[in-house]
């Protein structure tokens, strides 16, 4: 493959290559290429008839079509003639094609399916790729003696099939990725056993999974790869209002709104008729006395966490906390950690300390848990006219 070489530096070094027309591409670049690949001069059909219409060469073996080429001149952008030529060849069931102005050559598969440009496996550009991979290239795909042998196609078939492959997962890698990266929320995710054992081995001590579902929520929108995904406000899953134990008390109050649905954004929404029915167990508490119907989901937040005569062992038993409003169920609550009311715990809510009140720091629920109650009637047996008490436990 020495002269072939030789061919395209000598090609490579012609200066006016840019300006040849039509036929000095095919006498100076395609005929002597084809010639160095061991291509006959009787196995080279010149304007080959398709009907009415004539395809520049059809290379030939013992009478049969095996190669297509329809050749450009060096100025000539190819994109707009490849359904011309495929279709040439796939009315006369040839395997391969090529579609070249002699600079660039694209190498197709003409008889497989789909559109027309998922069917070009390949492209050799003479003037910008490595002459030894422009060699090597050539003598696999167009050489006479692996045309005839078969192993053209099954080396182009091969080339196609990996090429889809690698489009398919540029296309769907990113949609695995970000499928991981939601469902990282949940404290099963086989990335939050991962991180944990990392980040024991890094800390030096366990961390607890409350911290790294935290971590995690906190930062997975910048790990998301679609830019739609990256414009939702919130993850699928609930999302901590509150940072780690591990940080000071005034930092532990933090955000108090998930932006998850237009319902965050207003006055408390309007309730549905149905009754709910408690599948967990759950600490109600009525804010009757603090909030009208119209307060808005930052308020509903601040009047349901704090403060309150609850007992503590019991409160933290709760797997939800419901707000109630005139019988009705208006958000829902986890609460990570039961704190005393004291100005260190809530330095936004409380001047001095309150004796035997608290308040949680928490996030708002699940939308699986805010379906399940937010907008339903609490049960009668839970709803005692008169009674003084706000708090209600359910299964605690």
């Amino acid at each position: 493959m020495q002269a072939l070489s030789d061919c395209i530096k000598e090609i490579r070094n012609d200066s006016n290559i840019s300006i040849w027309n039509e036929a000095q591409a095919r006498e100076w670049i395609i005929r002597p290429i084809l010639d160095l690949l061991g291509w006959g001069r009787r196995e080279i059909t010149p304007e080959y008839g398709v009907g009415t219409r004539r395809v520049d060469y059809a290379l030939e073996i013992n009478g049969d079509n095996e190669v297509f080429i329809e050749a450009k001149k060096p100025q000539v952008d190819l994109e707009n003639h490849q359904e011309q030529l495929l279709d040439y060849s796939f009315k006369e069931g040839v395997d391969l094609a090529i579609l070249t102005n002699g600079i660039a050559w694209w190498f197709y598969l003409p008889l497989k399916k789909g559109a027309w440009n998922n069917r070009k496996f390949y492209t050799i550009n003479i003037l910008e790729q490595d002459i030894e991979d422009i060699v090597e290239k050539f003598d696999l795909l167009l050489s006479r003696q692996n045309v005839a042998s078969g192993e053209s196609v099954q080396q182009a078939e091969s080339i196609l099939e990996n090429r889809q492959r690698e489009k398919i997962i540029k296309e769907r890698l990113p949609d695995a990725w970000d499928k991981v990266i939601k469902n990282a929320v949940s404290p099963d995710s086989l990335l939050v056993d991962l991180l944990a054992e990392t980040a024991e081995e890094v800390c030096g001590f366990k961390l607890e999974s409350d911290e790294i579902l935290r971590f995690i929520r906190d930062h997975y929108k910048k790990w998301l790869l679609s830019p739609e995904l990256k414009q939702e406000a919130a993850p699928p899953t609930t999302r901590p209002i509150a940072t780690t134990r591990s940080l000071t008390k005034k930092q532990t109050e933090g955000p108090k709104r998930i932006q998850n649905d237009s319902k965050n954004k207003g006055p408390m929404m309007q309730t549905r008729t149905e009754v709910a029915e408690f599948r967990h167990r759950v600490l109600l508490i009525n804010i009757n006395r603090q909030f009208k119907a119209e307060a808005s989901w930052d308020e509903v937040y601040e009047a349901t966490r704090f403060a309150w005569k609850v007992s503590k062992s019991r409160a933290e038993k709760a797997e939800v906390i419901l707000t109630t409003y005139q019988g009705e169920i208006r958000a829902a609550f986890i609460a990570d950690e039961w704190l005393e009311a004291t100005p260190e715990n809530f330095p936004s809510r409380c001047r001095k300390t309150v004796l035997g009140r608290f308040g949680f720091i928490g996030c708002e629920a699940s939308p699986d848990i805010q379906n399940l109650y937010v907008g339903k009637r609490v049960p009668d047996e839970y709803r005692k006219r008169g009674a003084a008490n706000p708090i209600r436990y359910v299964n605690c």
